[in-house]
């Protein structure tokens, strides 16, 4: 065929062009396979993982949003193939790229490495090599036995280019031990020249990471990616949020709502001590995704900020609702260290237009009527492209107008029809491919509560669950949920409700609003 740029064959891939997907593999395989070895320690399977690469990248590819960007997405596909691979095959060897060691900046001098290869050693050296750990292995190779520079492997791996030298960096302190058993004859040489120097404090950015939970802020501090962590992870999609009160008077609504946190775990006044110290740290980073128990923290939390800190603080947002190579993905939490690493060059700094957006969403999500939060999400929410959706599936929570039940409410009681369903089975059936968070504790407290309705329309058997699952019990259908489920009776009118959904509090006897799937909004039902 032509040849033509990578985004013209990508247009051309998309489209079904065999030609154009053979030209791209054509363009690619070598890299792509390079890279699978290096990770991997094995040229065979590597073909095989290339291979499997390029058949999810085609898959996918209307995942991909800059078509030119086909290279360095392929990338980042082969690197999860590839772990995926030594997470099922070579568990001691995936462990090393999820270990914890500290990744800082380090020294950009020109590799010692370089001096000591010479003829007579290199056979031990690459003994050496093989006997790291992979994050260590790949990239020191890479740089010294392909002869990428720094800046080439970190477009190659999609990581910052100070994550790359630094990696490089410790790679080489690590082989120190190793070839003073594979080269004994030369370590005293090289323990001399793979000295490492001290960082500078004036070599380091000072961040602060807040993240949506500490899963995402473990692997933040995992991936090595330098600076303080902290969280903002509130289930404002459960319980009242009421507007007109102080951030003061909010956390005692709140915390009266949600109890405790479970140990060791911090609670919410905690969560706004180290955002406030802005003196102590120079970046402030935020890391969320397109969720709804994240996109209503996002909007909670860029409004306090704007609050609480000065305007000339750089404040930067990670939000995502994908990654490459993970067409099912719900959220940072899957992502590996390296994915997530890859993230950081990505950040971009707040504008005017999304604290304005924010601190109007959070204003109508306050509200004691819905109107406001409808009518926004129909209107230019570009600035916080994730939000319009996140509101609308939010929205779904409220009784609809067809049986009363919210749509989380629906999915439980389908999920529990027939025989019934281990609640540590349903968890992860919840997702019905929206943006809805469903966290155990929530699972938990609604089963709770459609089995303490009157009628119920569960049965909730606490009995038989291992202890070690979280969530617990067996939950059944009753007639009456069966009947509602159904649509032949209405949960409202049989079980009434008391429930708040942010500002709003929804109580029999009282103005009720309901969700309209057929006209897609909220409406009054009186």
């Amino acid at each position: 065929m032509k040849p033509g740029t990578v985004a013209e064959l990508v247009d051309d891939a998309r489209k079904g062009s065999a030609e154009a997907r053979d030209e791209l593999v054509r363009r690619h395989y070598r890299e792509i396979a390079a890279i699978a070895a290096a990770m991997v320690n094995d040229a065979t399977e590597a073909e095989d993982l290339a291979q499997e690469a390029f058949i999810r990248a085609f898959r996918n590819l209307d995942l991909l949003v800059d078509p030119g960007r086909f290279g360095a997405w392929l990338r980042r596909i082969v690197i999860g193939v590839s772990i995926d691979w030594l997470r099922a095959f070579r568990p001691s060897l995936y462990h090393g790229w999820s270990d914890a060691d500290d990744v800082g900046l380090s020294s950009h001098e020109p590799s010692p490495l370089e001096l000591v290869l010479r003829a007579e050693i290199v056979e031990r050296v690459r003994a050496a090599l093989d006997a790291l750990p992979p994050r260590y292995r790949v990239p020191i190779r890479l740089y010294h036995l392909d002869g990428l520079s720094h800046a080439k492997i970190a477009a190659t791996l999609d990581l910052p280019v100070g994550t790359v030298r630094s990696l490089v960096a410790r790679a080489r302190r690590k082989l120190i031990p190793l070839l003073a058993g594979f080269a004994p004859d030369v370590a005293p040489q090289i323990n001399e020249l793979f000295e490492e120097q001290a960082v500078t404090p004036a070599a380091t950015t000072r961040f602060l990471h807040v993240a949506n939970g500490s899963s995402t802020t473990m692997t933040i501090e995992a991936a090595g990616i330098p600076g303080a962590c902290s969280i903002w992870a509130d289930p404002l999609h459960e319980g009242p949020v009421p507007g007109g009160l102080s951030d003061a008077e909010l956390l005692d609504v709140r915390e009266r709502y949600l109890g405790p946190p479970p140990a060791p775990a911090p609670g919410m006044r905690h969560w706004r001590p180290p955002i406030e110290r802005h003196e102590f740290y120079e970046e402030l980073i935020l890391w969320f995704e397109h969720d709804v128990f994240d996109q209503l923290n996002l909007i909670h939390l860029l409004t306090w900020i704007r609050d609480h800190l000065p305007a000339t603080k750089p404040v930067s947002l990670i939000c995502i609702g994908e990654f490459p190579g993970r067409p099912d993905f719900k959220g940072l939490g899957e992502l590996t260290t390296d994915e997530l690493a890859s993230l950081l060059e990505t950040r971009q700094p707040l504008t005017d237009r999304q604290y304005e957006l924010a601190r109007r969403a959070w204003q109508a999500f306050r509200e004691p009527t819905p109107e406001a939060l409808d009518d926004l999400r129909q209107g230019d929410t570009s600035p916080l492209p994730f939000l319009a959706a996140a509101i609308t599936r939010f929205l779904q929570e409220y009784p609809w107008t067809s049986d009363g039940l919210s749509r989380t409410e629906r999915r439980l009681l389908e999920l529990a029809d027939g025989d019934g369903i281990a609640l540590w089975k349903a968890f992860p059936r919840m997702y019905d491919g929206t943006v809805l968070h469903t966290t155990d504790s929530s699972l938990n407290s609604l089963a709770t509560s459609l089995s303490s309705t009157s009628p119920a329309l569960l049965t909730h058997d606490l009995s038989g669950t291992p202890d070690h699952y979280d969530i617990r019990g067996t939950v059944t259908l009753t007639d009456a949920g069966r009947s509602v489920l159904a649509g032949t009776q209405d949960r409202i009118a049989i079980c009434g409700i008391d429930r708040w959904l942010g500002g709003v509090h929804l109580q029999a006897g009282g103005r009720m609003w309901r969700w309209d799937n057929t006209r897609h909004r909220i409406i009054s039902s009186r």
